[in-house]
């Protein structure tokens, strides 16, 4: 795998992490929706052999949780690669670079700045932090 895919892949992270906090807030949600709307109408009459609303309503969100936890899951492995590729990088201060760059979102600016090197030694370090990571297609 070439550095560009390395790093592309690296970049993905943050929207990754991003997209499965909002699926499990949106899982989290509906659970509660479905709880308020079953105490809401538990013992209103309806009409012989006919599903109420509330079972209706509760069948689309166990649909909605089934779909919504195999993405959350998916998106879970997807960010365990990334752990794992940049933990595969034995040096610690490349390590640490990739670590500031791609869990935590940072310029290559602002990480030269806290790890006291110029911009043109920080992007050779990254360089050469992709270069040493291993990469494994797991997901």
């Amino acid at each position: 795998m070439t550095r560009q895919e390395k790093s592309e892949k690296l970049s993905q992270y943050g929207m990754t992490a991003a997209r499965e906090k909002r699926l499990r807030e949106e899982l989290a949600c509906w659970r509660a929706r479905g709880e308020r709307m079953g105490t809401a109408m538990s013992g209103v009459p309806r009409a012989k052999g006919t599903a109420s609303r509330v079972e209706t309503a509760a069948v689309h969100i166990a649909d909605l949780e089934r779909e919504l936890g195999k993405e959350a899951e998916h998106l879970a492995c997807e960010r365990l690669a990334v752990l794992r590729a940049v933990r595969s990088v034995e040096s610690e201060g490349l390590r640490y670079l990739l670590e500031l760059r791609y869990i935590d979102g940072m310029t290559f600016e602002a990480i030269a700045e806290k790890t006291c090197y110029s911009i043109r030694q920080t992007l050779r370090r990254h360089a050469l932090a992709l270069d040493a990571m291993q990469w494994e297609d797991a997901v």
